[in-house]
C-alpha cells in the first residue's frame, strides 16, 4: 500500500516533481553499478582523495541545482510552452479527491430544493472562473440515486479556456459559459454565424498586474502600464525600480486576459509586438514566468486577481497597486480599483430558452448563488457602481492590420475564422 500511495502521488497532475523521479533513479542506479563493479575488481581506494572528489562534485551539483531550480520549474515543469493548466484545474474537479471547491449546502430556488436531474446544461468557461461553475455542477446536478459520477458529470462540465469556450458556445457544444465579454473578433464571428450572445452579470473581479516579490516596485499608474506595453518605458528605473530591462509578458489574442488588456487598459494604444520569450500561452505560464523567469525579478505580467492569489497561491509574485489603489475585495466592490469589471454567464438565443438554463442562471443570481460567488473568493454584484469591461464594436471579419497592433493580434491565425458554422459559410461562398 505504501508503494502504491507513492506512485499515486507521483502520477497526480499537481505533482511537478514526477519529472525528476526517473532521471534520479537512473543516476542512482548508474552510481551503484559503478561502485559494485569497482568493488568486484578490487580497485585500490584512497578514501581521502575519493571523499574529497565526491564532496566537491556533490557541492557543485547542489549549487547548480539550487541556482537553476526556478528556471527548471518555470520553463520545463510548469511555465514552458506545451504545458497546460491541468495541474491547476485538477484541484477544482468535483471528482478529484480532496478538491478545493467551496460547497454551498442544499441548493434552494424560490424556497424549494433545486436539483437538476435531466437535461443538464452543458457548462464551460474561463480557467479563472472554473471554481465557481465546477462547484455549481457538483452541488446541483444529479444523475440517478447515487448523485453524480465523474464520467457522467465530465460530459456536461468542461473548462476549455475563454477562446475555446466561446467557440463551443457558438457551435452549440455548450449551453452556458462563464467568462468576461468576448473580443471584437469573437463578436464579429458570432455575428457572421447569425448568433447573438446574451450576457447575464454574475459577479465582479479585478484585472491585475504583478511582478516578482523581489522587485521593489509596489505600484504603477495606468499611463506607466501603457508605456511599458508600448515600449516607451523599457527600464524599471523609470518607474521607481532598480535599473534593469523590463520583460513584459503578454497573452494570446482572444484569451480573456488579453481581451481586457487591449480593450480596457490599452484602449486605443496598440501593444508593441512581444519578443518570443515574452509570449505566455497559458494563464499559469504568465504567472510562473513572471515569478521566476531566468532567475530574475525583471518581468511583469497580468491576469485576474482570484486566479493569481488563489489558484496560483504560493507563487512569489506581488499584485501592483494601479493609480494608487490596490486590487482588494473592497476596492473592487466600491469601484475604486480602475480595472474592476463584471464577469458573466453567457448564453445564446438557442440555449437561453432551455428551462434548466434559465433556472440555473436564476439560482446564480439568487442570494444563495451570490453568496456562493462571494464565499469562493470573488466579489458579488451587490450595489456597487456598474463597472463593466467595455469592448469596441465588431470589426470587419478580415480587418486591415494596424501598424500598432500587438504581434499576437497580427498573427494570421487570429484573423482566420475557426468556428464550424463560419467555415461552412466561407466554403459555401467559394
Amino acid at each position: 500500500a505504501f508503494v502504491v500511495s507513492i506512485f499515486h502521488g507521483i502520477a497526480e497532475p499537481s505533482n511537478p516533481w514526477k519529472f525528476f523521479i526517473i532521471p534520479a533513479l537512473i543516476y542512482v542506479g548508474f552510481g551503484a553499478g559503478m561502485a559494485w563493479q569497482f568493488h568486484k575488481a578490487h580497485t585500490p581506494r584512497t578514501r581521502l582523495r575519493g571523499g574529497l572528489v565526491f564532496g566537491a562534485l556533490l557541492a557543485v551539483s547542489s549549487v547548480v541545482f539550487a541556482l537553476r531550480l526556478d528556471v527548471v520549474r518555470g520553463d520545463v515543469i510548469s511555465g514552458g510552452k506545451g504545458f497546460d493548466d491541468r495541474n491547476i484545474v485538477y484541484r477544482y474537479h468535483p471528482w478529484s479527491v480532496g478538491n478545493q471547491l467551496v460547497h454551498f449546502g442544499k441548493p434552494l430556488l424560490d424556497g424549494n430544493s433545486f436539483y437538476i436531474h435531466s437535461e443538464h446544461p452543458r457548462l464551460d468557461g474561463a480557467t479563472a472562473l472554473y471554481p465557481i461553475f465546477s462547484a455549481v455542477a457538483a452541488g446541483i446536478y444529479q444523475f440517478g440515486a447515487s448523485g453524480y459520477e465523474s464520467r457522467t458529470l465530465s460530459s456536461v462540465l468542461k473548462v476549455s479556456t475563454t477562446p475555446d469556450a466561446y467557440k463551443n458556445l457558438l457551435e452549440g457544444n455548450a449551453d452556458i459559459i462563464f467568462a468576461a465579454k468576448p473580443s471584437s473578433a469573437q463578436l464579429a464571428e458570432a455575428k457572421a454565424c447569425g448568433v447573438e450572445y446574451q450576457f447575464t452579470p454574475l459577479g465582479r473581479e479585478a484585472f491585475v498586474f504583478f511582478v516578482n516579490k523581489g522587485n521593489p516596485v509596489k505600484g504603477l499608474t495606468s499611463e506607466q502600464v501603457r508605456g511599458i506595453y508600448t515600449r516607451h518605458i523599457t527600464d524599471w528605473s523609470k518607474v521607481g525600480g532598480k535599473a534593469g530591462k523590463i520583460l513584459a509578458f503578454q497573452r494570446p489574442a482572444d484569451s480573456g486576459s488579453q481581451t481586457v488588456m487591449e480593450a480596457q487598459v490599452m484602449r486605443k494604444e496598440g501593444m508593441s509586438p512581444p519578443l518570443e520569450e515574452e509570449r505566455a500561452e497559458l494563464m499559469s505560464g504568465i504567472v510562473r514566468s513572471t515569478a521566476a523567469y531566468r532567475n530574475t525579478d525583471a518581468a511583469i505580467g497580468y491576469s485576474f486577481r482570484f486566479f493569481v492569489q488563489n489558484m496560483m497561491a504560493g507563487e512569489p509574485v506581488r499584485l501592483l497597486a494601479i493609480d494608487g489603489v490596490e486590487p482588494t475585495v473592497e476596492t473592487i466592490r466600491n469601484g475604486k480599483y480602475p480595472y474592476g469589471g463584471v464577469f458573466y454567464a453567457v448564453t445564446t438565443s438557442r440555449s437561453a430558452d432551455k428551462p434548466n438554463v434559465k433556472k440555473l442562471i436564476a439560482w446564480l443570481q439568487s442570494e444563495q448563488g451570490q453568496q456562493h460567488i462571494e464565499n469562493t473568493g470573488y466579489v458579488r454584484l451587490g450595489d456597487a457602481p456598474e463597472a463593466v469591461w467595455h469592448f469596441s464594436p465588431p470589426p470587419l471579419l478580415f480587418p486591415p492590420t494596424s501598424s500598432k497592433s500587438s504581434a499576437i493580434s497580427k498573427s494570421p491565425t487570429a484573423l482566420i475564422p475557426t468556428s464550424t458554422c463560419l467555415m461552412r459559410r466561407v466554403v459555401s461562398g467559394l
